[in-house]
C-alpha cells in the first residue's frame, strides 16, 4: 500500500466509527429518533430519553412463565412497534413455526387495538431461529420498513451484534421477541424487558375511550448504560400510561448491585 492511500485510509477511520457513536450518545439523538412512553419518570429513566428507533430491543416472557402470558409480551410489543413505525409505516413480522406451535402466533384482530392494521404488516414464516435472524436482518438492511419483530429462542452475541449494526444503519426499529427459558444469556440489545400482564380491563362498548383496555408489569432488568427499573403501564386510546412501581425499582436496583 502506498504512503497516501495509508494516510487516506486512516483519516477516514474516525468518520466511520462516528455513526456508532452517535447511536449510543442519547444527546444526539432527536425527538424522531426516539420512541416515548410519554411519563417524565420512564423515559427519564432510559439513557437516550426514551427507546432509540436505530436500536434493538428485547421483548420476553418473565422466566417459568405460562404460556398463556405471551399475549402480553406480544401486545406490549405491538405497542412498541405502533410507535415505533407511525401511523402508516411498514412493519416485518418474522414468526417462528417452532415457537408458533408452542405459545401460538400473532393473531391480526389480537394486535388490531393498537393500531396496527393487517395491511401493514408483512409477514415472513420461518422454520428456525437462524432464518428468523436471516429475513431480520435482511429486512433491516433492505430500508423498505420502519420495524422489524422477530420470534427468536437461541440468539448468540454475534448474532445480535449484526442485528444491532443492522438497525443503527438503517435507523430502523428492531424488536425481539424472545421465550423465557431462551432468553437469560447476554445479547447486544439497547434494553430488555420482561414483560407479564398485570390486569386486563374489560372493554366497555360506551366507555371504550375512556378504560384502559391493557396494562402491564415492565421489567427493564437490562439497559446499555441504564438502571433496572419496573413500570405498571397501561395502553389506552393508542398511547401508554405508566406508573413506577418504586419499591420494585429499588429492589432491582440492590439486586443488580450485588451480582456486579
Amino acid at each position: 500500500m502506498q504512503k497516501g492511500a495509508e494516510k487516506k485510509s486512516l483519516l477516514a477511520l474516525p468518520e466511520n466509527i462516528l455513526p456508532l457513536s452517535r447511536n449510543l450518545d442519547g444527546n444526539r439523538f432527536g425527538e424522531r429518533d426516539l420512541v416515548y412512553f410519554g411519563h417524565e419518570n420512564i423515559d427519564a429513566a432510559l439513557p437516550w430519553g426514551g427507546l432509540p428507533k436505530g436500536g434493538l430491543h428485547e421483548v420476553a416472557l418473565p422466566p417459568k412463565a405460562e404460556i398463556s402470558m405471551f399475549s402480553a409480551a406480544t401486545g406490549f410489543a405491538a405497542a412498541l412497534l405502533r410507535h415505533a413505525s407511525g401511523p402508516s409505516g411498514q412493519i416485518l413480522v418474522c414468526q417462528n413455526r417452532r415457537w408458533g406451535r408452542k405459545f401460538g402466533q400473532i393473531y391480526g384482530p389480537g394486535i388490531a387495538p393498537f393500531g396496527l392494521r393487517p395491511n401493514r404488516l408483512l409477514i415472513v414464516e420461518t422454520q428456525s431461529d437462524a432464518e428468523t435472524l436471516w429475513a431480520m436482518e435482511e429486512g433491516l438492511r433492505s430500508g423498505v420498513v420502519q420495524s422489524v419483530l422477530g420470534e427468536v429462542g437461541d440468539l448468540d452475541l454475534t448474532a445480535s451484534r449484526r442485528l444491532q449494526l443492522a438497525a443503527e444503519k438503517s435507523g430502523a426499529f428492531a424488536l425481539l421477541l424472545r421465550f423465557p427459558e431462551k432468553a437469560l444469556g447476554n445479547n447486544a440489545a439497547l434494553t430488555r424487558w420482561h414483560i407479564q400482564p398485570s390486569e386486563t380491563f374489560p372493554i366497555d362498548d360506551k366507555q371504550e375511550t375512556e378504560v384502559p383496555k391493557f396494562k402491564w408489569q415492565a421489567t427493564l432488568w437490562r439497559c446499555r448504560g441504564g438502571a433496572p427499573n419496573q413500570w405498571e403501564i397501561s395502553w389506552k386510546d393508542e398511547a401508554f400510561h405508566c406508573d413506577m412501581a418504586a419499591q420494585m425499582a429499588d429492589r432491582l436496583s440492590r439486586t443488580t448491585n450485588n451480582r456486579t
